[in-house]
């Protein structure tokens, strides 16, 4: 009789293990950035946005940032009409892939169907400026000034140990630093721009001289449109347009790229 009892307490112990491990697997996958990634496609797939959304939020919130990522999140926003989000998320990927091809063409149809003229801001010089490098992600421009400097570094080189480099390497570590300028300063200004970028979410937003909602409305935002956070004010941002003008909009009608 005991033995039977122990064969039992024995396939118990094995079937709890058993389920234990299927269980650590599951809560395993479920966590696993490749398995909410093909989690996310595949509900995008059938059309069930919002779940792919939550999919895609889940593998963001695990640390992991990718524009593929980000890419996927926009058309999930698009697809049930939620345009500032979309635009938001398009952004953050083009940070990462600014020369993807269909990335670039969902951002600027997104854009296309928005209420406001952008035209309308005088946007300053330097704006046009860093705009010639809009094509290169960040870790590229630090990688072309890192490649500059190793140039000018073997130019500096070439200079002391090869006679006949002498005369033209000055003329070329010139040139060198010359274009390292420039790239420099888009590097500083991308940095200073990380984590003070952000997106108007809701339809509207008044933006206003006084951080209190019965304050005078300074001038109006529309969703999809770009502002640079400068300060922050229980729940209220201050925050500066592409035209310079500062005014306080509440926290919840932008969200930062």
């Amino acid at each position: 009789m005991f033995k039977h009892i122990d064969k039992y307490i024995l396939l118990f112990f094995i079937m709890m293990s058993v389920f234990i491990y299927d269980t650590g697997n599951c809560q395993e996958a479920g966590s696993d950035p490749a398995y909410l990634f093909y989690k996310g496609n595949t509900h995008y797939e059938e059309g069930n946005y919002t779940e792919a959304i939550k999919a895609y939020d889940s593998l963001e919130q695990t640390g992991h940032e990718s524009g593929n990522i980000y890419y996927n999140m926009g058309n999930s926003y698009f697809k049930i009409n939620e345009p500032g989000m979309a635009i938001l998320y398009y952004e953050r990927a083009l940070r990462l892939m600014p020369r993807d091809s269909d990335l670039n063409s969902n951002y600027n149809y997104a854009k296309s169907g928005l209420t406001f003229d952008i035209s309308e801001h005088k946007v300053p010089l330097s704006r046009h400026f860093l705009n010639l490098f809009s094509f290169l992600s960040l870790n590229e421009l630090t990688l072309s000034v890192s490649f500059l400097l190793l140039a000018a570094a073997a130019a500096f080189l070439a200079r002391m140990y090869i006679f006949a480099f002498r005369k033209r390497s000055l003329f070329l570590i010139f040139l060198v630093f010359i274009l390292i300028l420039p790239l420099l300063y888009a590097i500083t200004n991308r940095i200073n721009l990380l984590n003070s970028e952000a997106v108007v979410i809701t339809e509207i937003a008044e933006a206003r001289f006084e951080p209190f909602k019965s304050a005078t409305s300074h001038y109006t935002l529309y969703r999809g449109m770009k502002v640079r956070i400068i300060s922050e004010k229980k729940d209220w941002f201050k925050i500066k347009r592409d035209d310079n003008k500062l005014a306080w909009v509440m926290a919840h009608e932008i969200k930062r790229i």
